[in-house]
């Protein structure tokens, strides 16, 4: 039977019983045999509640009226049974809850969660969701040379203060918190500001709800909103992205999705819990965007590792950037401001000017000039294309002004309106210095961080006793990732030296085995196959000595096993000679699970990634592996058998055999 039916059923029910209510004469004696009940009764008849119904149906038809001259041993316990049942379920179901909203809360791995992260009331529901989400997504992306994703931490700011798009809000929070790489997550309400913070997120993500249209049937609820999401590496990333050469090492990205939101719900559900099925439906498709991004980037770029806290800058309270008037006048407000990777402080305003945008450039232009900032002389130049932004300089300082484009992303109604109308924006930036880079490079070269992370932040050494003390950490420490190859064979070509360049290069391509793409990172091959004197280097065949010197084992004709302890994410790879004279390999990974395991029989704490590759395929496989040991067959690379066994300290075991002595043959 449809819930549609059940509805009619339900409302034919409740006008029964409500005439019944209006022709009854005398009551059991909830507040008296007569008028009082009568008038009590009616009064849960407008909430159209079936709990309260029931209540009816029980207290107020099955029970027997009394007269007024007799009484009933247990009545003044059945009335205040009446009273209670009806008291609670107004206050679950159909009173606003008590308490003040929920405030900001922060979500990080291995803490005490802090904040505001539990409601009052009871959150129970009966019924079925129906739901359609329309997703669209565009992204844009910057990246210099060794530049890694990093989004480590992330803010989550909701700009709308309806429940449905709060309770998005925290779901979203909960599912990105879960993600492997990601160590902290903080959401701000809509009626909380931001506070200004030592070290600002590694991105920032804005919700909106620019529309939501909601109808209400006797027992149900349609919803059809437009929920708009927007990440970047700042609150507002501006139009365009400008390098700079003291710059983090970090993607500069940009996502703006749009999610169409239908759904139809029906049954009944407590006031606390209203909007929760919806909001964990819409929280799950946006997460789902965002993450195959960050893993597409992730991918393809590698992740920020840890980093020692001197490579980050200190911001001092009251040192927000330039004193310019109109960032001071009562329009403009400042929306965060802190420090960050290589960078002393980061600030980014909001002011509103309805002139024209070129006036209000030129206006600041004026004005920060008179500070010594340059920059903005296009402005007064003729364009057939509208300038909406300008950036100026003063040294390592950087500001960014432009007025935010109208369009679906904005909150209410700001998405409607002329464009000259919407609020202008300020990035502020104060890189490190040449002074603060030279010193933070050479603590970064004597500390004892890993190589791979060191080669990161190559750019950043210039001096050439720098370089010398990178080159004197690569001869010492084996490099053992496909970009840390590349790294060393751009630093030998730079050197003049070919002979090593070359080599690394090729265990470069070697390494390149071992990552998802078929052919990951084909520009920076190309450059440095071009400052090798021969651009066939990026395309030529790898021979076996290039993928043992790079750490694979060759599997070819051998029929003991092979045993190898790893670390986490450390990759265990292997290499075979096929029929063909071509050569496969085979890369495993144990890396931390998508999910983080809330007990060791409900879900794994790691997966293992496989990357199989021959000449002219690739396949990547992952499943989950709880602590203990299993086995993996490979058989795309020729029966590969593979025995894995945790040790202490996220170590591994592997042991490798090729089925019958030999995989191929």
């Amino acid at each position: 039977m449809t819930w549609d039916i059940w509805q009619i059923l339900y409302f034919a029910a409740w006008l029964c019983l409500g005439v019944h209510c209006l022709r009854r004469k005398r009551f059991f004696p909830i507040l008296g045999p007569g008028l009082s009940t009568k008038l009590f009764w009616l009064a849960t008849f407008l909430f159209f509640n079936p709990f309260l119904t029931v209540l009816y149906l029980v207290f107020g038809v099955m029970l027997p009226g009394l007269a007024p001259d007799r009484k009933h041993p247990v009545a003044r316990l059945v009335s205040v049974l009446a009273v209670v049942m009806v008291a609670a379920t107004l206050v679950f179901f159909e009173l606003p809850a008590l308490g003040k909203p929920r405030g900001p809360v922060t979500l990080a791995r291995g803490e005490e969660n802090t904040g505001d992260t539990s409601g009052l009331g009871l959150k129970a529901s009966a019924g079925k969701l129906e739901s359609k989400n329309n997703y669209s997504t565009t992204t844009s992306s910057m990246h210099s040379q060794n530049a890694r994703l990093n989004v480590t931490s992330i803010l989550i700011l909701c700009q709308d203060d309806h429940p449905l798009l709060d309770l998005a809000a925290r779901a979203l929070q909960e599912q990105l918190a879960a993600l492997p790489y990601v160590q902290r997550v903080t959401y701000y309400p809509p009626s909380e500001a931001v506070e200004m913070q030592q070290v600002l997120p590694d991105a920032f993500i804005m919700l909106a709800m620019p529309r939501i249209d909601e109808g209400k049937s006797l027992v149900g609820r349609k919803l059809n909103a437009t929920i708009t999401c927007s990440a970047g590496r700042t609150i507002y990333p501006g139009h365009s992205y400008t390098s700079y050469m003291n710059a983090p090492p970090v993607i500069n990205f940009g996502i703006k999705s749009v999610l169409q939101h239908e759904s139809n719900f029906t049954g009944i559900e407590s006031r606390q819990s209203r909007y929760t099925q919806q909001a964990e439906s819409i929280a799950a498709q946006i997460a789902k965007g965002l993450t195959e991004q960050f893993d597409k980037w992730k991918d393809e770029h590698g992740l920020m590792p840890e980093l020692p806290d001197f490579l980050y800058g200190v911001c001092r309270a009251g040192a927000w950037g330039p004193q310019a008037p109109f960032l001071q006048g009562e329009f403009a407000r400042m929306l965060a401001s802190g420090a960050g990777l290589l960078l002393n402080n980061h600030t980014t305003w909001m002011f509103t000017d309805d002139r024209p945008t070129l006036d209000v450039l030129k206006d600041c232009r004026d004005q920060l000039a008179e500070l010594g900032y340059r920059g903005g002389t296009d402005l007064d130049r003729a364009s057939e294309h509208p300038i909406e932004s300008v950036t100026l300089s003063k040294g390592d300082e950087h500001i960014t002004i432009f007025r935010r484009r109208r369009g679906d992303h904005d909150a209410g109604s700001a998405a409607s309106g002329p464009a000259d109308a919407m609020p202008m924006v300020a990035n502020y930036q104060s890189l490190f210095t040449e002074e603060q880079m030279h010193a933070a490079m050479d603590r970064l070269l004597d500390s004892d961080v890993d190589l791979e992370t060191v080669m990161i932040f190559e750019r950043s050494i210039r001096s050439d006793e720098q370089k010398q003390k990178l080159l004197s950490r690569i001869e010492q420490s084996p490099v053992q990732s496909m970009r840390g190859w590349l790294t060393l064979a751009g630093f030998y070509a730079d050197a003049k030296q070919a002979d090593k360049a070359a080599a690394a290069f090729m265990r470069a391509r070697a390494m390149s085995y071992a990552e998802k793409q078929h052919n990951p990172e084909p520009g920076r091959f190309k450059e440095i196959a071009k400052k090798l004197g021969d651009e066939s280097l990026a395309k030529a065949d790898v021979d076996m000595k290039c993928f043992t010197e790079a750490g694979f084992i060759n599997m070819t004709d051998t029929a003991e096993p092979v045993v190898i302890e790893k670390g986490l994410n450390e990759p265990a790879a292997f290499c075979v000679v096929d029929d063909n004279g071509g050569i496969s390999t085979a890369v495993i990974r144990i890396r931390p699970a998508a999910t983080p395991a809330k007990a060791p029989d409900q879900s794994p704490q790691y997966e293992i990634m496989q990357v199989v590759k021959t000449r002219d395929s690739t396949a990547v496989g992952t499943s989950g592996y709880y602590i203990g040991s299993t086995a993996l067959h490979i058989q795309e690379f020729g029966a590969l058998n593979v025995k894995i066994e945790t040790l202490a300290d996220r170590r591994f075991r592997f042991e490798v055999q090729a089925a019958r002595g030999n995989p191929t043959r």
